[in-house]
């Protein structure tokens, strides 16, 4: 399908849904690679934002003429820089113009053996393209990461060669079966905040889970409107407590643009007795949440109270 045949997909032919039907038309593909002694380099603030603009370029390099000249792709099949990092359609959302969300997320973690895992997650019907998403970003990350500036940021020297020990794509198509009741939210990388500090007001999180959520629902054929009423709805069945202690906001970097305010990764409980903010959690777990949710920010797990009771914090790497 050409580029104004995703963006008619996108406005034209979603659907009004619940969250149950969010969860039900979820699909993601995880592309992950492995590069074996790079472990140290997940420290680094601003690797995502790197791999990122990497693997943009990589994506352009092969990108139809269009696409290269700031048009929608004109292919037959649409070329996967105009799926991943085109502009779409302005929508009307809850009294403000907002773009339908960029349909990938990163992510970066260590390994026990000491490699680093980076991976790609398309979502949705951005995963169609996922084959080809794979090869960019294997390119990107072999010979477009500038891995010297991240040298610096880690305090490593910079590797001469970049080995990828592995690439594969995972697919994961649902969350898992909603249990209501307690659990607990293990924020792995820092939150963008912006007018509000949820130190104080823990519960803003939801109501940036809600709008994410809906931004990214016409990549799943639902219509952001009725997916932002549904998450309102279940936001307010619902409590966060601060579990750990959580500081104030922090200057700090993050980000596309590396001018965001980060606040640094909470551990909250949530309470409640509605399967559709169980639903709504772990579809948020999969997309992140917040601003530059794409580079990284926002990512969280999930854990239930009973898991927690019975492995204890000192297992969950908080």
């Amino acid at each position: 399908m050409t580029g104004a045949a995703i963006d008619w997909r996108l406005t034209g032919g979603t659907r009004p849904g619940t969250l149950a039907d969010f969860a039900d038309a979820w699909l993601h593909h995880d592309i992950i690679a492995t590069l074996p002694g790079m472990a140290a380099f997940v420290a680094a603030p601003s690797l995502l934002n790197k791999v990122r603009g990497a693997l943009g370029t990589a994506l352009l390099a092969s990108a139809s003429d269009a696409v290269k000249a700031r048009r929608p792709c004109d292919w037959p099949q649409t070329c996967t820089a105009e799926v991943l990092f085109g502009s779409r359609p302005l929508i009307r959302l809850d009294g403000h113009d907002s773009q339908i969300a960029t349909p990938f997320v990163l992510a970066g973690r260590s390994q026990p053996d000491g490699s680093l895992a980076l991976s790609l997650r398309v979502l949705g019907l951005a995963s169609e393209w996922s084959q080809s998403a794979a090869a960019a970003f294997a390119t990107a990350l072999s010979t477009g990461v500038r891995w010297d500036q991240l040298a610096r940021d880690a305090g490593r020297p910079a590797p001469r060669h970049i080995r990828i020990d592995g690439l594969r794509i995972v697919p994961t198509r649902k969350p898992a079966h909603p249990a209501p009741g307690a659990l607990i939210m293990v924020f792995r990388t820092p939150v963008a905040v912006e007018r509000a500090n949820i130190a104080d007001d823990p519960q803003l999180l939801l109501g940036a889970m809600s709008r994410r959520l809906a931004l990214l629902a016409p990549w799943f054929g639902l219509t952001p409107s009725g997916v932002l009423d549904a998450a309102t709805v279940a936001s307010k069945s619902g409590k966060i407590l601060i579990d750990e202690p959580l500081a104030k906001f922090q200057p700090g970097y993050g980000g596309h643009r590396m001018r965001n305010r980060l606040a640094w990764p909470p551990v909250l409980r949530v309470i409640s007795s509605s399967a559709d903010l169980q639903i709504m959690l772990q579809l948020a777990a999969f997309s992140h949440v917040g601003r530059s949710a794409s580079t990284g920010l926002g990512r969280f797990d999930i854990v239930f109270v009973s898991e927690v009771d019975a492995i204890g914090h000192e297992q969950l790497d908080i």
